[in-house]
């Protein structure tokens, strides 16, 4: 097969071409050119124009260099991942074919008719998207698929360089109609490429064996997508974020969850018991945190035994910085837990090569910073783990509470996904929807020599954390403005700042690093030690005129009752922290927030001020 050449195990190649008046034509041409990128010799007829392609004129015996090169042990193949045929629910590609808009809009009214949710892209040449852009984006869009343009030889490139938008899809297939296989050159070449980088290929219509022949592609009905109405919200959570996997806790990863903050205590407790990660050992690893903070990330990994280390943070920025985690580690340190108060990035690139110079994964709380951009690079996405909280004060709500876990790796997500049901073993996806047992699988297990249904054993010691329909009706409405809630609190935010920077005598205003662009979840003030007021003096003031305040969450949470005699460790003395837990205080940014709000709450502070200033 020709078209193998794209991964090509052969050391010779013999490509049969009919030039039109003696000029190879685009494909031909395009083919030639790779082949020579991949270290080939092309020798062509004496009768073919190819010098604009570089090839050579064949002078020899062809009938003699045919038979050796037909004699030739090609090179050994790579073998292919296996994957599942149940696997590939959990993703899809979408290879180009001349009747897609068609197809794309008969796969998904079938996947409505199924109440189920897919995920993938669309590759399109350039010029077909601009010709047709209006009628793809009313297809693709509403059901939180990607479109991707490239040109023609962009498109096998974008299969083996596995662009982190959709190419990191675990269990990724290729989609293709029942004409495309035989007849659409392009689609042939993207369906070698897809089974060389582990991907299968499938067909939407169950009898079309000659696809299935063709492709060496696995032939599944789309009504086998799998129906779960939390899908929808969870699956269009990644566009915004940038994961790989995002979606409720029953599928691939990331995780809506039943509760707030959702994921750290889950992943150190799934640590604890998954031997193949490297398990985290009880007791045995400390973590660096920064010393302001909920109590939320603290809690759970001091339930299963770690020993938080503490690291002060600065005063303006309200993060640690590499240099202060740096004086923190020690040989039994395993994890960075770090947190982008209210929304501020921390700084990244050094921290992510600290972790990587001494071997640490590094968790992001990200309950704060929903939509946050460091360097570009949405927040939460940087280590091997990050949070979100859909708490009704965060960036956007799943009817009171709730949140997510974002992972990109396949170990991880099958850990979180059983520790959120019960400890379940079951991580095919198939409990609780409506085809159970679409597996295939679930009656083939053992506990011990008793045969056992797959969907009732339990590998470890969970929780009862699923999200109900409710909370994840409400979370697709929220997706659908959560750009908007972001928009206006960075505008509330700057609106505060431009008034309060007057004030800077007496306050200590939020600082973000350069590169960054927050999400803002509320406008940190600290008052300075020489102010002629406390803190306790101004937010009773403000209280007393219809503002509400917030201390700085848990301030130093070792000064907090419950936390006084926790086992720890501090790597330097806590000056910023112990201000923080004094002077720090906050105030909203909600987005409903408009002009006249915000002048009435910079009034009443301008005459607190002018009182006691």
């Amino acid at each position: 097969d020709p078209y193998q050449v794209l991964g090509a195990p052969l050391s010779r190649w013999v490509f049969d071409i009919r030039p039109v008046d003696g000029l190879l034509q685009g494909e031909d041409v395009w083919l030639c050119r790779k082949l020579r990128a991949l270290g080939f010799q092309i020798h062509l007829d004496p009768t073919i124009n190819c010098g604009h392609i570089g090839a050579k004129k064949f002078n020899g015996n062809f009938a003699n260099w045919l038979e050796r090169a037909k004699a030739a042990k090609p090179k050994e193949e790579v073998p292919v991942q296996k994957v599942e045929e149940r696997q590939l629910l959990e993703g899809l590609w979408l290879l180009p074919s001349r009747n897609r808009i068609a197809m794309l809009d008969r796969f998904f009214q079938a996947a409505i008719k199924a109440r189920t949710s897919t995920r993938g892209v669309v590759l399109v040449q350039e010029d077909e998207l601009k010709a047709n852009l209006a009628e793809y984006e009313k297809l693709v869009k509403p059901e939180g698929w990607w479109i991707q343009a490239t040109a023609a030889d962009g498109m096998v490139a974008k299969i083996h360089e596995a662009e982190p938008f959709y190419m990191g899809l675990q269990w990724a297939g290729i989609l293709c109609d029942d004409h495309v296989p035989e007849t659409w050159f392009w689609d042939r070449m993207l369906v070698t490429a897809a089974k060389q980088t582990g991907k299968l290929v499938y067909c939407d219509d169950g009898s079309n064996q000659r696809a299935d022949r063709i492709c060496g592609g696995v032939v599944i009905p789309i009504t086998l997508v799998r129906a779960m109405g939390g899908q929808r919200f969870s699956r269009r959570f990644p566009g915004l974020q940038q994961r790989l996997y995002c979606r409720t806790l029953d599928f691939s990863a990331g995780a809506l969850a039943g509760r707030g903050s959702a994921g750290i205590g889950d992943f150190i407790h799934g640590f604890r018991f998954e031997r193949r990660t490297g398990a985290i050992r009880r007791r045995k690893c400390q973590a660096g945190l920064g010393r302001i903070n909920r109590s939320g990330p603290i809690q759970n990994p001091l339930a299963d035994g770690l020993v938080p280390v503490f690291v002060d943070v600065d005063a303006e920025t309200l993060n640690p910085t590499a240099e202060s985690i740096e004086k923190a580690i020690s040989k039994k340190t395993k994890l960075i837990f770090l947190v982008h108060t209210l929304g501020n990035p921390n700084d990244m690139t050094p921290i992510m090569k600290l972790a990587k110079k001494h071997n640490l994964f590094v968790i992001e709380d990200n309950c704060d910073a929903l939509g946050s951009l460091y360097k570009g690079k949405k927040t939460g996405t940087f280590g091997i783990l990050g949070t979100e909280s859909f708490y009704p004060a965060h960036h956007m709500t799943t009817a009171g509470e709730g949140g997510a876990v974002l992972i990109n790796d396949l170990r991880l997500k099958r850990i979180v996904s059983s520790l959120r049901e019960w400890g379940r073993a079951c991580w095919c996806g198939a409990s609780g929807g409506p085809q159970d047992g679409v597996c295939g699988v679930r009656f083939k297990f053992k506990i011990g020599d008793v045969p056992y249904d797959h969907k009732y054993i339990f590998n470890h010691i969970g929780y009862n954390l699923k999200p109900v329909e409710l909370q994840a009706a409400m979370g697709r409405v929220q997706l659908k403005k959560v750009d908007s809630f972001i928009r206006k609190r960075r505008r509330n935010f700057r609106a505060y700042y431009r008034h309060f920077k007057r004030y800077e005598d007496y306050f200590i205003l939020p600082q973000a690093l350069p590169n960054t662009n927050p999400s803002w979840f509320a406008f940190p003030m600290t008052i300075r030690k020489k102010a002629p007021f406390d803190r306790f003096q101004l937010i009773n003031y403000l209280e007393d005129h219809l503002i509400q305040t917030r201390p700085m969450f848990a301030g130093n949470i070792l000064k907090q009752p419950g936390f006084t005699r926790i086992e720890h460790r501090t790597a330097e003395p806590l000056p910023n922290s112990n201000l923080i837990f004094s002077n720090t205080f906050f105030i909203g940014v909600y987005p409903g927030i408009e002009k006249e709000q915000r002048d009435y709450v910079t009034s009443v502070f301008d005459i607190f001020l002018k009182k006691h200033g």
